[in-house]
Parts: C-alpha cells; sequence; structure tokens
C-alpha cells in the first residue's frame, strides 16, 4: 500500500476473510480494518469489501472512518458504498444494503444480460454429462445434516477419495476424510450431472495425501468432534461444525457427546486391509490420510495437519469416477455406520505399541478375544470395483510451491476460487494454526461460483492527473 500511496485517493480491499467469531482473530475481516485503521501512516480512507462468513452487514462496520462492509450469501442483497470526495480526498463512506428483491422490475442491462447467460449455458453445457443415469438413493448434503453427524452422502465422498488414493498415490491411503463444510448440496434421485456433483463440491479443491501420526489422528478427531452439544428431540447433539470430519469405510470412530469438548474420543479402529479385520489405532503409527488441500493445510483449525503432501484431481472428479460404477445400494440408510455413540461391542487385542485407548497403556483396557468374534468388515456390503481417471498431478507438493502457496510475514493470501488457497506452512507455524474455518453458507450455485471472483487484491483509485 505504501509503494502506491502517493498516487491514490482511496483503498478498496477486496477480502475473503469473514468475521465468523469461531475464526481466529487475526484471520477475521474486522481485525484487518482495525488494522489498517490504527495505521498511523495510512491517513487515506480504507473500504474492505467481505465475504466467507456470509455475514449481512446492513451498515456495514466503521472503525475510526474505515469501513468493513459484507453483504450476506445467495445473491440476497447488493452492497453499496457512499463517500464524499473533495479536492483529492474520500471521507463519510457509509456501507448499505440493497434486498435484491427491491429490484426485481429493474430493466437489466442488455450486453451484461448476455455476457451472463452466455457463460451459464456454456457452463452447463460443459458440466451436463450424466453420471448415474438414475440414481435411486436421496444422498444428504444439507448444511444442517453435514455439519452436525455422519451422512451417506459425506461416506460417498470419502470412500471416492480413498479409493483414488489407493490406486493413484504413491503410498496406499489408509483412510479418508472430508470436513462437512465442503459439501454444500445433496444429490437427489434420478439423473445425476456432473452439474450436480460440482454443486456438491463448488470449491475446486483438490485430493491430497499427507502422513499423520496416529497420535495426531486422535487429536484431530477430538476437534472434529468438539463442537459444543444441544438438546434436539430429547437428544444430545453436536451444533454445527463445517470441519466435522466424514470418514472412508476403513476407519471407525467411537466417541461419547456426555463427555467434555477434546475427550469425547472412546476408541479409534482402523482397517488391517492385510487381514481384513478393524485394529485398534496405533499412536505411534504413522497412517496415509487422504483429504482434501484445504484441510491438508490445516483449515478448519486442524493444525496437526500440514507439511508435504501429494496432490492429485479435483474432488468433484474423484467423486465422479467412483459413482459411476460404485454399489450405491449401501448408501441407502440415514443411520450411522462409522461413527458411532459408545464403545467396540468387541474389539481386537491391541499389538504391542498400541492404545486401547487415548492415555490408557495397550491391553490394559482391551481384553482378549477370539478371531471368530473380531469386528470383521466381510460382513459389511463388499466395495465395489472404482473406475478411476487415469491420472493426477503425482507431484509431492512442500506446501511452498507455485505463486499462490503464501505470502510470507502478511495475513493477506491469494486466493483462487478454493475454500483456502494452497496454504501450507510447516507444522506447528502460526501460519497453520490461524487458518480460517469453513464458510456458513447454505449452498452455493455452481452458475453463481462460475462468475464469482474469490480472492484478496487491492484496488487503488488513481487520482486523475491534471492536464498539462
Amino acid at each position: 500500500m505504501m509503494r502506491i500511496y502517493k498516487d491514490v485517493d482511496t483503498f478498496v480491499v477486496i477480502s475473503h476473510l469473514g468475521i465468523d467469531p469461531s475464526t481466529q482473530e487475526t484471520w477475521r475481516g474486522d481485525y484487518l480494518v482495525k488494522q489498517l485503521s490504527q495505521n498511523p501512516q495510512l491517513k487515506k480512507r480504507i473500504t474492505v469489501i467481505d465475504g466467507h462468513s456470509h455475514t449481512v452487514l446492513q451498515n456495514g462496520q466503521i472503525y475510526n472512518d474505515d469501513a468493513l462492509a459484507q453483504t450476506g450469501t445467495a445473491l440476497a442483497n447488493i452492497g453499496k458504498i457512499t463517500f464524499n470526495y473533495r479536492n483529492g480526498a474520500v471521507s463519510n463512506i457509509k456501507p448499505s444494503l440493497i434486498n435484491v428483491k427491491d429490484v426485481e422490475n429493474v430493466t437489466p442491462n442488455k450486453a451484461l444480460a448476455e455476457q451472463i447467460n452466455q457463460a451459464d449455458q456454456t457452463f452447463r453445457a460443459q458440466t451436463a454429462e450424466v453420471i448415474i443415469p438414475n440414481n435411486a438413493i436421496d444422498f444428504k448434503g444439507e448444511r444442517d445434516d453435514v455439519r452436525t453427524r455422519e451422512t451417506n452422502l459425506g461416506n460417498a465422498i470419502a470412500d471416492a477419495m480413498e479409493a483414488y488414493g489407493v490406486k493413484n498415490f504413491s503410498k496406499k491411503t489408509d483412510f479418508a476424510v472430508t470436513n462437512g463444510g465442503g459439501i454444500r448440496a445433496s444429490i437427489a434421485k434420478g439423473k445425476v450431472t456432473r452439474y450436480d456433483l460440482i454443486s456438491v463440491l463448488p470449491f475446486g479443491n483438490t485430493i491430497a495425501q499427507i502422513d499423520v501420526k496416529g497420535s495426531d489422528v486422535w487429536t484431530a478427531f477430538e476437534h472434529s468432534l468438539g463442537a459444543p452439544t444441544t438438546q434436539k428431540d430429547g437428544k444430545t447433539v453436536l451444533t454445527a461444525n463445517g470441519g466435522l470430519l466424514h470418514i472412508s469405510d476403513s476407519i471407525r470412530v467411537y466417541y461419547d457427546m456426555n463427555k467434555p469438548s477434546g475427550k469425547r474420543i472412546n476408541a479409534i479402529q482402523i482397517l488391517n486391509k492385510e487381514t481384513g479385520k478393524f485394529e485398534n489405532i496405533d499412536l505411534k503409527r504413522v497412517y496415509h490420510v487422504t483429504m482434501n488441500d484445504f484441510t491438508a493445510s490445516g483449515g478448519d483449525g486442524y493444525s496437526m495437519f500440514g507439511g508435504p503432501r501429494e496432490e492429485g484431481i479435483s474432488l468433484d472428479q474423484v467423486l465422479a469416477s467412483y459413482l459411476k460404477t460404485a454399489n450405491l445400494a449401501k448408501y441407502d440408510t440415514t443411520e450411522p455406520q462409522r461413527m458411532l455413540l459408545g464403545k467396540p461391542a468387541v474389539s481386537e487385542q491391541p499389538a504391542k505399541g498400541q492404545q486401547g485407548s487415548k492415555g490408557s497403556e495397550s491391553g490394559k483396557d482391551a481384553q482378549p478375544i477370539g478371531k471368530d468374534k473380531v469386528m470383521n468388515p466381510a460382513k459389511q456390503p463388499a466395495p465395489s470395483k472404482v473406475v478411476l481417471l487415469p491420472t493426477h498431478r503425482g507431484t509431492v507438493s512442500s506446501g511452498r510451491e507455485g505463486s499462490d502457496r503464501a505470502l510470507e510475514g502478511t495475513a493477506i493470501s491469494s486466493m483462487s476460487g478454493k475454500q483456502l488457497a494452497n496454504m501450507s506452512a510447516p507444522k506447528g507455524s502460526a501460519h497453520e494454526k490461524q487458518l480460517p474455518k469453513t464458510g456458513t453458507d447454505q449452498s452455493s450455485s455452481p452458475a453463481a461460483m462460475f462468475v464469482l471472483v474469490a480472492g484478496i487484491g487491492l484496488i487503488a483509485t488513481v487520482r486523475r492527473r491534471k492536464a498539462s
């Protein structure tokens, strides 16, 4: 800003930080405005037009004559900002909102309307591929479902990710997870197209795999299931949390919502793919965990993740390939199958170095049982053969490659239509611990996402030079 300071009248910052109080303060839009407004070198007025938390700020927020504006979500409002301009100085900045219903009778600009219509038609034509000709399953992907509990759609996405990782990554995937906040729509019965899948996964996130120590897997699931609880229909349930992890069929998580946050996990069992049996997690072992690039970068507060990762194709491609040939009958249920209340009915004797539950030595709490009583996934519906897309980028990312990775020493990062740009600081860094949480809107139209400009930029209104 200081480099161009003498050439501008005012600054307009386009950001995607949000003001959700659950987000780290230093990653919030209001924090950015406060810091800028308190900088003694910045005497010229600043407006920050923000997003991410989808907050409706009817009259914005003013900090020392600088303004923060946000319109909400789903094109429900039009943002308007007025200001006084005199003698090269901007003052009296006033954000406000116009409800879209109040402009229904306004005649659109013909040229602009034609551009938007053409873009929409092109996008729909490019995404018209039929993935499932006659889907018989209602896949649940609504906000109140995917952010509070296991759903069949979350299971299917995680299964698709594991199937891809097993076949395409250099190290075969042990299990996969995906954050509920990244799931933005349901899949209805009937014909399913690629357009529908992009509605479900609209951010363009890619599949990624990282190595995670067993103890960090445990910590991650404590974080996943750590949201405050509430009462619904006489039952204790989790409140909405975009970081809730949906899991693939190779892992089981047992928990107790009556316990305090951070101490709810009773047991975690991971499928031994050689024996076909579930085994208690080994807290000292390193697991190959597939997830999306946002989560792998520490998004939604997963500071235990990060470090080098292997990346692949976009999640909607992964899901499309899987759904074409998968046995979808196993998803015809609304009952939890993988994230289960209580404790395992029977559990295999932990191997040396394993722990039956965190904080207890191997074998002290576990009861040895016969092989005939071991929980065996073979009794579950067998996974289908999967036809996967032929290649992936296959690169091992250090998290620092490319121009859009991370900007050192600043809270402003480049973003490109994803939940968050691929920001992967070394494990345990300050950057990683402060990554923002998933946004809170209910759904995002692919057509809207197509024309959405997501990112943080700086727009300087350049003073018109006097004629010489």
